[in-house]
């Protein structure tokens, strides 16, 4: 039941997000993904966003091991290197004030306790502008930006179904930011929304960084397959999670359309 319920989903995630659209006010600050190299899993040119693998060339990278995956992405291997890249290189036309973060990622042993950044953007002086924390003591993940109205707003997103996400198996976390509001999937699953007061905008003239303790700034060792922004806080309804199998089942089928065969 589960494998069909997963077929289904995958399916699903696949013809609705044919329908991408493109956000006003997002056409000249957001690229194509289409020109966003692998990894992405898109072929839609209504759908835009950052491939953040490509952004900040890891495939190019010799402290990044590359694990061939005959049957999906290749897997990037982290924590040899900092991953630092000047913002306005990153984001050269500005950060969407509205996105979807998408990770597929495993977390190593060492890591599952660590405090350490998923993702951050700071200013020039090194003070954080927008962070995404991951707390491995606490078992949670954690939303911070800097405030419209006082020096830091944010939300920390908790509870039973984050815990998986520490088993040192693949997972997938998708982060919704809106407007408003901030929502959290892990595995395709509905983990839940907080509130999230009006946040500043953000200076480009800083760094971007990904994988980070949150103490002494040193690489945090994870493998990751996909790290996506998209310019569109409702993609995380979209995203499918053929990639994330159970165990047991994982080793055998990684695509839609093994997966369906396999039911079928």
């Amino acid at each position: 039941m589960w494998l069909l319920w997963t077929s289904v989903l995958c399916l699903f995630g696949c013809f609705v997000c044919s329908n991408g659209r493109i956000l006003p006010g997002t056409e000249n600050l957001c690229p194509s993904l289409q020109n966003e190299g692998p990894n992405t899993g898109e072929t839609n040119a209504n759908r835009t966003g950052f491939n953040l693998i490509r952004r900040f060339s890891l495939q190019k990278m010799s402290s990044v091991k590359k694990i061939k995956n005959p049957k999906g992405p290749i897997i990037m291997r982290l924590g040899g290197a900092r991953l630092v890249e000047s913002t306005s290189q990153v984001f050269p036309h500005g950060f969407p004030d509205q996105f979807t973060l998408v990770v597929t990622l495993l977390l190593k042993k060492q890591t599952t306790d660590e405090d350490w950044y998923l993702f951050q953007i700071s200013d020039h002086l090194g003070y954080p502008q927008i962070s995404i924390g991951v707390n491995g003591k606490d078992r949670t993940v954690s939303l911070q930006a800097r405030g419209q109205d006082k020096e830091y707003v944010g939300s920390t997103f908790a509870g039973q179904g984050l815990y998986s996400l520490f088993d040192n198996g693949w997972h997938k976390i998708v982060l919704s930011v809106q407007e408003k509001m901030a929502s959290i999937h892990i595995d395709c699953s509905f983990i839940s929304f907080k509130p999230i007061e009006p946040r500043a905008p953000l200076a480009m003239d800083g760094h971007t960084f990904i994988g980070l303790n949150t103490v002494n700034g040193s690489p945090v060792h994870i493998d990751i397959q996909k790290f996506l922004l998209y310019c569109d806080p409702l993609m995380a309804m979209q995203e499918g999670c053929c990639e994330i199998l159970p165990a047991g089942v994982s080793k055998i089928l990684h695509t839609c359309a093994e997966v369906i065969m396999h039911v079928y």
